[in-house]
């Protein structure tokens, strides 16, 4: 088996961080006015940061480590539910040379990665498991789902796959 690491990109480290620090910044306002205000601050001023939490951990959870690579499948490694892709359900993989303009459908656009849905003309709609913005892999899956992963090493990650399954390797990136 063969691992490739999916490090998280500059913007994907710090929105986490800017996001926490404007949900403190809102709540603490609330609280300490909460005597003048009542209780109607209370639903907003705890609601809200436990609704944050809740999505932080989901999120880090089910954020992208590494992905894996044996005779059989491709394993994105997550904290919580793995995602495994046989082999006998990859119709192609290839490089994508550009996803700007990619549209997030429903999903995560940068804390602790880019996750869920996107479209993109000229691919359609996509699920990404990615942690950076570059080293887009496209894997088509026989029944015409697409996924985007984008491990570190994008050049070894091909490399080894066309060596391993040279049939489901396309050297032409997508568009």
């Amino acid at each position: 088996m063969k691992e490739y690491k999916s490090s998280l990109d500059v913007v994907a480290r710090v929105v986490p961080w800017f996001l926490i620090f404007i949900a403190v910044m809102i709540a603490i306002p609330l609280c300490l006015n909460f005597s003048a205000m009542g209780f109607a601050a209370l639903p907003a001023a705890v609601f809200g940061p436990a609704l944050i939490v809740a999505l932080y951990i989901a999120m880090y959870l089910l954020k992208t480590l590494s992905i894996s690579v044996d005779d059989y499948a491709v394993t994105i490694n997550r904290k919580m539910k793995p995602v495994t892709i046989p082999f006998s359900e990859i119709s192609s993989i290839r490089k994508v040379a550009d996803m700007r303009f990619a549209i997030r459908t429903l999903g995560n656009g940068g804390v602790f990665g880019y996750t869920g849905y996107f479209y993109k003309k000229g691919i359609g709609s996509m699920l990404w498991y990615c942690t950076q913005r570059t080293n887009y892999m496209l894997i088509e899956k026989t029944n015409g789902k697409k996924i985007v992963i984008t491990p570190d090493d994008a050049d070894g990650f091909i490399k080894d796959m066309e060596q391993a399954h040279p049939l489901i390797v396309i050297n032409q990136p997508a568009s």
